[in-house]
């Protein structure tokens, strides 16, 4: 019954393929709905389909960084039946004799595992599913068996991305659709995930995507992103296949346009707290694409705030609670951790990025762990060892450890230490700031002593390890920088490892502020994007009511009202 309805099932999918609407070439999606290819209905995009007996469906794997965006295909290994799954991208309308190029990112490891033979010995088997790539008029298996596979691979390719790349001229103009095929005769043959699929020929103007993401100091009592006078929120476009882009930020509450922009990445300072719609369009010579996001924003002027937690926003892909296994230089080692002390650097700090009219007062640190172990074998040593907070200015985008403005030094077990006796996750933790005062950009540090042990990765050994929590902001902006043991100079993380650009640390700073008018050119007046709507503003980017006298902007300019 099971296979009848199965059939059934795929002959009523084959047949509504078969009246969809072909699509136009250029095409490309990677799986992250940049044009609107998911309509909420399945786990794959319109137009798509699966057979057989393992799913395809829509996801990101812990171990497994998409090649293009977040998303990708991805049928997990089988331990019941074998592979024999066929997936089929939609139909595109194709011209007789002209050359159409299909490409893909492909991950297919095939699997490796221990197993007990007959005899009680471990051995060791490895599993390849074959691949192939066919081009039909249908959705259906018995339509692609008209010519040659396009591409065939019989045996596993390494654990990473790898592009598959192959030409197609149709002898005649009509329908098609490819299909990539996976299958095997056994069970357990790994993981197949696709990525970034395109077809396209040569000539033809790909469509642009259009995303984009912010950064600014977020607070956490109101849950909005805050904008200094005279700082702006920084923004990062994220646009691909385009000529040009043209930012327009409008007030939510009445539509107004406050600012333009038509650089990559502006900086854009909003004239009041409210609730505010940022909309990016990407444009080339044939197509266009846009992203809206909705933005609550906190205006800070001059009379600053109050104690209020803040927390370096970025919007957050992913949060890593795990060892970071990447290698360090000439060595890898599973102790080796972005957010603790390892071979490379035992030094690493948060960048808070202020504006320099920006003065805080800081009272507490709350910072949080993934893990800390303080060996068996080492807890009495370990655990007396000297660690040390500090806070730094900067210099060329760098911390300047000149520029000291705080430092406490503590022992191992005060910083810490948990309830569980020194091993955690996602601890949360804090330490007293003792109302230090910092203008402008500062970097929070943390600074393991040389004498803390860096263990050597033994199976089933004690160690001493620190890791940190951290959280990967879409962006991809640097966060966290890190001291080399041997050259002495600080870095970017991106430097150590550009898969590594937009991790930050969970970091939460309780501070009142103080906010000057900015000085520019000798005259006090902020930076700020024009507004558009005819309004008049004052200096300080309020609104100005037909009462008030002096200079204000409107439209741009600077005018006198009485």
């Amino acid at each position: 019954m099971r296979q009848i309805f199965t059939l059934l099932f795929a002959l009523f999918v084959a047949l509504g393929a078969v009246a969809q609407s072909a699509q136009s070439v250029p095409y490309m999606t990677s799986f992250d709905n940049t044009y609107g290819e998911y309509d909420g209905t399945s786990y794959i995009p319109v137009g798509w389909m699966v057979t057989g007996d393992n799913p395809f469906y829509t996801v990101s794997m812990n171990d497994l960084e998409a090649y293009d965006g977040t998303y990708y295909l991805v049928s997990t290994d089988n331990t019941q039946s074998p592979r024999n799954e066929h997936l089929y991208t939609p139909l595109f309308h194709m011209e007789k004799g002209r050359t159409y190029e299909v490409s893909y990112q492909l991950y297919m490891p095939g699997l490796y595992y221990a197993y007990l033979d007959g005899a009680g010995r471990y051995a060791v088997a490895s599993h390849h599913p074959t691949h192939r790539l066919t081009v039909g008029e249908e959705q259906d298996f018995d339509f692609h068996t008209m010519r040659e596979p396009l591409i065939t691979i019989s045996d596993s390719i390494s654990a990473e991305w790898h592009e598959q790349r192959v030409s197609f001229t149709p002898e005649t103009t009509g329908d098609y659709c490819f299909c990539m095929s996976f299958d095997g005769s056994d069970v357990h043959y790994g993981d197949v995930c696709i990525d970034d699929f395109k077809v396209t020929f040569d000539g033809a103007v790909l469509k642009p995507t259009a995303d984009f993401s912010h950064g600014g100091m977020f607070n956490l009592f109101y849950s909005c992103v805050m904008d200094f006078l005279g700082g702006g929120v920084p923004f990062t476009g994220r646009v691909t296949n385009a000529d040009g882009c043209e930012w327009t930020v409008t007030d939510a509450d009445n539509g107004n346009v406050v600012a333009t922009s038509k650089k990559d990445c502006p900086r854009i300072e909003f004239p009041e707290t409210g609730n505010y719609k940022v909309e990016l369009r990407a444009y080339n010579s044939e197509y266009e694409a846009t992203c809206t996001k909705n933005l609550a924003v906190q205006k800070i002027g001059a009379e600053g705030f109050s104690m209020t937690p803040i927390y370096t926003y970025g919007e957050t892909v992913s949060t890593t609670n795990k060892p970071n296994t990447t290698p360090v230089i000439g060595k890898d080692s599973w102790c080796d951790f972005a957010s603790g002390p390892n071979h490379t650097y035992r030094r690493f700090a948060e960048r808070i990025e202020m504006p320099e009219n920006v003065k805080l007062t800081l009272t507490t640190l709350q910072y949080f762990l993934s893990q800390c172990s303080f060996a068996s074998l080492q807890s009495g040593s370990v655990r007396t060892i000297p660690f040390t907070f500090a806070i730094y200015g900067e210099t060329n985008g760098l911390p300047d450890e000149s520029k000291k403005v705080w430092s406490k030094t503590v022992t191992m077990n005060d910083a810490f230490s948990t309830n569980t006796g020194g091993l955690g996750g996602a601890t949360q933790l804090s330490m007293a700031l003792d109302g230090v005062n910092v203008s402008g950009t500062f970097y929070v540090a943390f600074e393991f002593d040389d004498t803390f042990p860096i263990d050597p990765w033994n199976d089933g050994g004690d160690r001493s390890l620190v890791e940190m929590t951290t959280c990967q902001h879409a962006d991809g902006v640097s966060r966290i920088y890190y001291k080399d043991q041997k050259t002495g100079d600080w870095h970017p993380l991106s430097y150590f490892h550009p898969g590594l650009g937009g991790l930050g640390l969970n970091l939460v700073l309780w501070t009142s502020a103080k906010v000057s008018e900015p000085v520019v050119d000798g005259i006090n007046t902020p930076e700020w994007a024009a507004p558009m709507d005819g309004a008049a503003y004052d200096l300080l980017g309020r609104r100005a009511n037909g009462q008030s006298s002096g200079i204000v902007i409107r439209n741009g300019k600077v005018v006198l009202t009485k």
